[in-house]
């Protein structure tokens, strides 16, 4: 689901070339899911930390993406 909302941010950004937009959110999806193959926590600790990855991200996003 956050990816087309990422994607749909990296488009509008980088209107001329769609492909690095689409590239650009494959690589972050690809590089935020190679922890889950080599670290095993526990159920608490992975929703805690799946909840502050996407606020940190949604904030890093909106400052981003900020029109002046």
């Amino acid at each position: 689901m956050t990816m087309s909302i990422t994607f749909a941010m990296c488009l509008s950004v980088l209107k001329k070339n769609p492909g690095i937009a689409f590239g650009i959110t494959t690589a972050a999806l690809f590089l935020g899911l190679l922890p889950v193959f080599f670290v095993r926590f526990s159920t608490q600790v992975n929703t805690v930390l799946v909840v502050l990855f996407s606020v940190i991200s949604y904030v890093l996003l909106r400052i981003s993406i900020r029109e002046e």
